[in-house]
Order: C-alpha cells, then sequence, then structure tokens
C-alpha cells in the first residue's frame, strides 16, 4: 500500500478544478454521443466515457488506500 500516492490522490480528487474537468468531459461526451448520427460514433463515445469512469474508479482506488491505513500505523 503506498499511503504518499493515497495522499496525493485523494487531494487530487478534493480538488475543484480536477471535478469540473470530469464533469466537463463527461458532459462533452455526452454531448457528442447525443449529437452522433451513426452507431459508430456512439460507440466511440461509449468507449470515452467507459475509459473516463474506469480512469475515477481507479483513482478512487488508490485514494481509498488511506481507509485501508489502520489509525495506529498513520
Amino acid at each position: 500500500m503506498n499511503l504518499d500516492r493515497a495522499r496525493r490522490v485523494a487531494a487530487l480528487l478534493d480538488d475543484q478544478d480536477v471535478r469540473e474537468a470530469f464533469e466537463r468531459i463527461e458532459r462533452d461526451i455526452l454531448a457528442e454521443w447525443r449529437g452522433a448520427i451513426d452507431a459508430e460514433k456512439r460507440e466511440e463515445c461509449w468507449h470515452d466515457m467507459g475509459a473516463l469512469m474506469r480512469l475515477r474508479a481507479r483513482l478512487k482506488g488508490f485514494a481509498g488506500d488511506l481507509r485501508k491505513e489502520s489509525p495506529s500505523r498513520t
């Protein structure tokens, strides 16, 4: 478990600019998906959204390492 990484990632996820960036990217992908005229473009957007969700989940997983650390070891 890498607590230094967990602290850095937790701070990153708490950053207002980072949260807004994730939200903006998600809105942009959704807008592109809604405006897509063919299945290929919609599928590309679907993959983009999946990648964004996996990135967010991975970062939250790294930050979650802080919760796994017992109080006696901090």
